[in-house]
């Protein structure tokens, strides 16, 4: 594994139901860890968010309009999110279009603690298509498919090296498998999420790769 620098703090990676109350207890934190020129990097869970990778020839255009790029968001037009990153040479026809969809509500209610906080920012994101990109630039293999565990879900992220990325939500994640017997519980989780990736990638006529890489909080419940 290869540790990334960033200089920055890393401050949450949850719904916020209040901007006051979490701007001051971010607030609190950085002034008490004499962090208050440090400018701030949000890691965000994987769950609040859903990945999509087109084909530019299959677009009328890059944009929220697009009837294909609005049938692939799982949340309504009005409340929808959406990012888009081009993967290769945009003189290439066929070229990807990684695209990343969020509740406009849940990144507005970051964006305004960030506001309240007032200090440079880095950037507001997803961890796990990052982690993705990072081992896709080491290793290169015809699929490469990354597991983020949480305590409710699991997201799969099945895709190929500045090309195409999906996202696969699991319903189930960590906090079911906890129990005394933590060996046999943990077999049990990754028995049942590498059935419903051989699944995904079945109905999409894919191999499974030779390793499958994992990350996540509930990775730390499920081992030692």
């Amino acid at each position: 594994a290869t540790e990334i620098p960033v200089p920055g703090n890393v401050i949450g990676d949850t719904l916020v139901e209040d901007s006051n109350e979490l701007a001051n207890i971010a607030l609190d934190s950085i002034n008490l860890l004499e962090l208050s020129e440090s400018p701030l990097l949000v890691v965000l869970s994987s769950s609040f968010f859903n990945i999509h990778t087109f084909q530019s020839s299959d677009l009328k255009q890059i944009s929220k309009s697009d009837q294909k790029v609005q049938s692939k968001s799982p949340y309504l037009p009005a409340n929808t999110l959406i990012d888009f990153l081009r993967m290769s040479d945009p003189n290439i026809s066929n070229s990807f279009i990684r695209t990343i969809y969020s509740k406009k509500d849940f990144i507005a209610g970051w964006t305004n603690t960030l506001e309240m906080i007032n200090l440079p920012i880095i950037g507001l994101v997803p961890a796990a298509p990052h982690i993705f990109d990072c081992i896709t630039d080491k290793l290169i293999e015809e699929v490469t498919a990354l597991i983020d565990i949480e305590g409710n879900t699991t997201t799969l992220l099945i895709g190929t090296k500045l090309a195409k990325l999906n996202s696969y939500k699991l319903p189930f994640g960590s906090s079911i498998y906890i129990s005394e017997k933590m060996e046999e519980s943990s077999k049990d989780y990754f028995e049942r999420v590498l059935n419903s990736t051989k699944i995904i990638m079945k109905d999409n006529n894919e191999k499974l790769p030779s390793e499958i890489y994992v990350m996540g909080p509930g990775l730390d419940k499920l081992t030692n």
